[in-house]
């Protein structure tokens, strides 16, 4: 736990804090040599504006991130002194080797080719900024290294553990960037300053759902046990659900409800029926009341692209020769599937 020494808050607006101070010198009116240094109380070559006053001006503001003390922080670091800058993005991924486009006519007719497959997936970057922290609780006591080896660890992980309200496994960090300061207090000796630093730590928010809206109870075993099925299952596209996945599972009808962590003990794949059972919440509801569901084994940075195979047929006319969908209309191929 950091001692926390927070700024002076405003004695009227209670949000703001003081951020810098300046002085301005005022000399006693009729004094001859106003303002004439002379030999200060620290010794004598260090020499003093014989002032009588000094007007001192305190600028406040409205910091990013929050003041606590020690007592109110509760040893939880994270609360104080920290803040989110989020950054959002849309990226492409994609896998490789996964899909094939065949051409139903001309001199290739039947030819598989490898076709990527890819799908838009919005994620965030959330930069987490520490602030004002002294170089000694992150690297160690000497000043002239500096090696935040506990931080360093993490990059490249994923939180294992629900983290200031992000699920287990939604969090990837990245590599943090380090701004050092100097504190403005004296130290000791008078020479060597106090230093600290400030941390920015990006990590990229990721957490897709992976589920269906449409999935409902077909046999109520008991209040924490039930047979569902997840629809549009065939022998040729089964569902992408496994023995020991968690589910968790939402409702509104009858009265609406949830419950998380259901253990999938079995599954028919090619029809679509899992058995899941245990988990915590509310109890199940009534036969063929219909389910939303979310596989934990596809959420976040754990995520694992789906197989989904993409055949293109009526790529040329039967003629072999004129294109039935030219290359910048590509997306037409979805809406024109029946064509001939």
């Amino acid at each position: 736990m950091l001692h926390r020494e927070n700024p002076v808050a405003h004695p009227t607006f209670a949000t703001l804090s003081a951020a810098s101070v300046s002085f301005q010198d005022i000399a006693p009116k009729g004094t001859p040599g106003q303002g004439s240094k002379v030999p200060g109380s620290y010794a004598a070559s260090l020499p003093a504006a014989a002032y009588q006053y000094t007007l001192a001006t305190v600028r406040f503001i409205d910091f990013k991130m929050p003041f606590y003390t020690d007592v109110e922080v509760f040893g939880d670091e994270v609360q104080r002194n920290t803040f989110f800058s989020p950054v959002p993005s849309v990226e492409i991924i994609s896998a490789e080797g996964l899909n094939n486009i065949k051409f139903a006519n001309g001199p290739s007719r039947g030819a598989a080719i490898p076709a990527p497959f890819g799908t838009l997936m919005s994620k965030m970057t959330k930069t987490f900024n520490w602030m004002w922290v002294p170089h000694e609780y992150i690297s160690g006591s000497d000043p002239t290294q500096f090696t935040p080896q506990k931080i360093l660890n993490c990059i490249g992980c994923v939180n294992s553990t629900t983290w200031n309200g992000h699920p287990a496994g939604t969090l990837l960090l990245q590599a943090p960037v380090f701004t050092r300061f100097r504190f403005p207090v004296q130290t000791n000796n008078g020479l060597n300053g106090y230093f600290g630093w400030n941390v920015a730590l990006p990590m990229q928010f990721f957490d897709p759902r992976r589920g269906t809206d449409d999935a409902g109870i077909t046999n109520r075993i008991s209040d924490t046990s039930a047979i569902i099925q997840i629809p549009f299952a065939t022998a040729d596209n089964p569902i992408n659900v496994f023995v020991g996945n968690l589910l968790d599972i939402t409702w509104t009808d009858a009265g609406g409800g949830s419950r998380t962590d259901m253990l999938v003990t079995a599954v028919d794949a090619d029809n679509g029926f899992v058995t899941i059972s245990g988990g915590v919440g509310d109890a199940l509801p009534p036969l063929f009341t219909s389910l939303t569901v979310l596989n934990q084994a596809f959420r976040g940075h754990q995520l694992v692209p789906r197989r989904e195979d993409l055949k293109w047929y009526g790529a040329i006319r039967q003629n072999g020769v004129d294109k039935l969908y030219p290359e910048a209309n590509f997306n037409q191929i979805f809406t024109h599937v029946s064509a001939p």
